[in-house]
Parts: structure tokens; C-alpha cells; sequence
């Protein structure tokens, strides 16, 4: 059985949308007969429970090793999403902040060094960015053990210090995996002339997509999540008002609205006062289980953003829980708003000052979920097939590059 190095700071436990796809390919390569090797993220102190996989995963804090048995269903699906599995509710925010990339690129460097010596029959790296931190250790091994390197990019470098690790990488010629065109697009247009189209390949949104979130959901009446954030709250409360009236009674009933996101409560206020009381399902305490579990339940999302936004590429973090549950959304966004990443993942634009626009694209969201109620029997595997097809196109990008045997 050959094996492949996966260096990730993206992976189960992290609640990340890289972390779905790093699992994701993990679980393809297991199924075609390959042992993936993954270096994970770091884990701050106190984690209590670590995920235990059928393959062997290594955490970059102290080199803890996690194989043997899987997390399935639900409580797999809790444990991508940070919610409480045995003691996963202990994890911090911590789980999701940039944790120091030098210390974990030295001690990923000592784990990896320790596999390649272990394992002398390892054909092949794959390494996931952002951050660069793991680019830069997959390319130091890769010239030293002479070994073929899978780069991930998840989204272009926006600048800063990771506009280097971005150039050096293209520079290294291992070719490049992006899940969206507008990511290529955007890598081609910034190195004009230094890259072809040859060189970035699209393998799409592995991390778009959940089985096992679909199967969450119940099928007593279609629900509406409203992921709301930035401005201050009269500001807020403005554009959310006229968003609001816009739709009008475009719910039938049993149908309900949630809310997630800081100016949820702002939110929710609005509804209740615009005479939606009894469609609204917010129980008040908009704690990040309450937001996930609504996340989880939701069959369409409507993204209202306001005017300031904390920066300029600003997107709330429930949005990647939104992506990972496989439902449409659309965005209200400000003008001139044009954040990178997640909003890439087919989201449906438009102004959150056009009322009318936003009312007809709502509209027709909700037909077409409707519609899909109905289908009831087979949904709950739509989105892990969807998500299985993506991986092995990532394996395929794989197998081009390992030399002929």
C-alpha cells in the first residue's frame, strides 16, 4: 500500500472549511488503497477529546497520535463543527486562530522527519494553504526525499507576508489545485506571464457540501436563517428593516425564520416587531451551539451585511458552517464589498440596498426548496456522493504526478 504525507493545519477537530476538505481526500485515498500519513493542526491545552480516525493523524502540538476507531454521523459531524461531542465543548476559540506558524512548522518538521524514517515507502505530499506555513516544510521535503507535492490552495493570497510563500510556490512549478475558477482566474491574472493555465488546476468545493448535515435536518417546515452582522445597531437595523419589508409574507405557514451572527438579536428584534412573531424559532441566547444547530437545520441562508465592517474582506464565521450544509445562499452585501474565500462558493450577490432584487432572488430560493422537500427519500446522501466525486478528482491530480512506476 503506498502511502502519502498530508500536511494540514486544517483538519478534524478544526471547525474550518479546509478542514472538510482535507478529510474528505483523506477518506478517497484510504478507499483506493493509499495510507495517508496526516500532520495536523496544533491543539491548545486542555482538548479533551481528540478525534480518532481509521488512518493515522498526528497533532503538531506534541506529536499525539489519533488512528483506529472513526467518527461517524452525527458525531462526526459535530466535531467538524466544534460542537459538543465528549467533551469537545472544552475546545476554544483558540482552535481557529493563526497559532503561531514557525512553531508549528518546527515541530511538524521533527513529526515529519520521524514518518519519513518510519516510513520508507511514502510516494507523495500534499500540503493545504493558507496558511503557507505547511507549503514551506511540503517543498523543503519534497527537494530533499525527491517526492512528487499536491499544493491546495484554498483561496489567493490577499498580500502581505503570504504574497511570498504564494510566488514561491507557483515559482517551484509542482503545479497547483484551487476548488474554485474565480481562484484561478485570479491567481492567472496576478502572475500574468509567470503562470499558464496548465498550471492551476479546479477541483471544486469538497467542503461545500454534507451528507451528513442534510441528514440533520428535520422536514416539518421549510426554515429561513438570516447569518447577520456589521454596522452599528440603528445602522443595522435600517438595512435590515427595509430587506425585511421587502419580502413581505413570503413565508407560508409552519414555515420559520432563525438568526445567527452578531446582530442576530438586532435581527430577531426587527422580525418580531414587522409582526413575525410567530415565525420566528430564536431562542435568545445566540451562543455558538444555538447558531451551529440552526446552521444545521436551515434550508436556506440570506446573508445581510452592513456598513462598517470590522475589514474590508470581513465575512461572519458562521458562514463556513452555511457552505458545509450544503444550502444556497444569498448575500446582501454592501457596495464595493468583494471579500475573497468562502463568498467564492457559488453565493448569490446583490445589493443590500436593492430591496427589490433581494425580495426576487429570495423567492426563487424558496420555490426551489420547496420543491425539494418534497424529494424526501435519497437527500440524505446527495451531499457526501457530491462530496466523494471531488476527492477522487483531487486523487486523479494526485496519480498525474507520481513518476511511472
Amino acid at each position: 500500500m503506498r502511502k502519502i504525507m498530508m500536511l494540514t493545519r486544517n483538519f478534524p477537530p478544526m471547525m474550518t472549511e479546509g478542514s472538510v476538505r482535507s478529510y474528505r481526500f483523506a477518506m478517497a485515498l484510504q478507499e483506493s488503497g493509499w495510507e495517508p500519513l496526516v500532520i495536523g493542526p496544533e491543539l491548545p491545552a486542555g482538548t479533551g477529546v481528540i478525534p480518532r480516525f481509521d488512518f493515522t493523524v498526528r497533532y503538531a502540538r506534541n506529536g499525539v497520535e489519533g488512528d483506529g476507531e472513526g467518527l461517524e454521523g452525527v458525531d462526526l459531524f459535530r466535531a467538524l463543527r466544534r460542537e459538543p461531542v465528549s467533551g469537545l465543548d472544552r475546545l476554544s476559540r483558540k482552535l481557529q486562530a493563526e497559532q503561531g506558524g514557525r512553531s508549528w512548522e518546527k515541530q511538524a518538521r521533527q513529526i515529519a522527519t520521524e514518518c519519513m524514517e518510519e516510513h520508507g515507502d511514502i510516494a507523495a505530499l500534499y500540503a493545504q494553504a493558507p496558511p503557507y506555513d505547511t507549503v514551506r516544510l511540503a517543498l523543503e521535503l519534497s527537494r530533499r526525499y525527491g517526492l512528487p507535492l499536491l499544493p491546495d490552495q484554498l483561496w489567493p493570497c490577499g498580500g502581505g507576508s503570504c504574497r511570498k510563500d504564494e510566488e514561491l510556490l507557483l515559482k517551484a512549478h509542482h503545479g497547483l489545485v484551487v476548488p474554485t475558477r474565480y481562484a484561478k482566474e485570479t491567481l492567472l491574472k496576478k502572475y500574468h506571464g509567470k503562470v499558464g493555465h496548465g498550471d492551476i488546476s479546479v477541483v471544486p468545493g469538497l467542503s461545500g457540501c454534507s451528507g451528513v448535515a442534510t441528514g440533520k435536518r428535520d422536514h416539518t417546515g421549510l426554515r429561513l436563517l438570516f447569518l447577520v452582522a456589521g454596522g452599528q445597531p440603528r445602522g443595522f437595523t435600517k438595512v435590515f428593516s427595509l430587506l425585511l419589508g421587502a419580502l413581505g409574507s413570503v413565508l407560508k405557514d409552519g414555515e420559520r425564520m432563525m438568526f445567527a451572527g452578531p446582530r442576530s438579536h438586532e435581527a430577531a428584534g426587527v422580525a418580531v416587531k414587522a409582526g413575525n412573531a410567530d415565525a420566528v424559532d430564536f431562542p435568545g441566547g445566540g451562543t455558538m451551539e444555538d447558531e451551529l444547530n440552526a446552521c444545521a437545520r436551515a434550508d436556506l441562508c440570506c446573508m445581510v451585511l452592513a456598513d462598517p465592517l470590522p475589514s474590508a474582506g470581513y465575512f461572519p464565521e458562521r458562514l463556513v458552517d452555511v457552505l458545509s450544509c450544503c444550502m444556497p445562499v444569498i448575500a446582501a452585501l454592501p457596495r464595493g464589498y468583494d471579500a475573497k474565500g468562502p463568498l467564492d462558493a457559488g453565493v448569490l450577490r446583490v445589493g443590500n440596498d436593492d430591496p427589490g432584487s433581494f425580495r426576487d432572488a429570495v423567492e426563487q430560493q424558496l420555490k426551489i426548496a420547496r420543491g425539494q422537500r418534497l424529494v424526501i427519500p435519497g437527500r440524505e446522501t446527495e451531499g457526501a456522493d457530491c462530496c466523494k466525486q471531488d476527492a477522487f478528482l483531487l486523487l486523479r491530480e494526485l496519480m498525474a504526478r507520481l513518476p511511472p512506476a
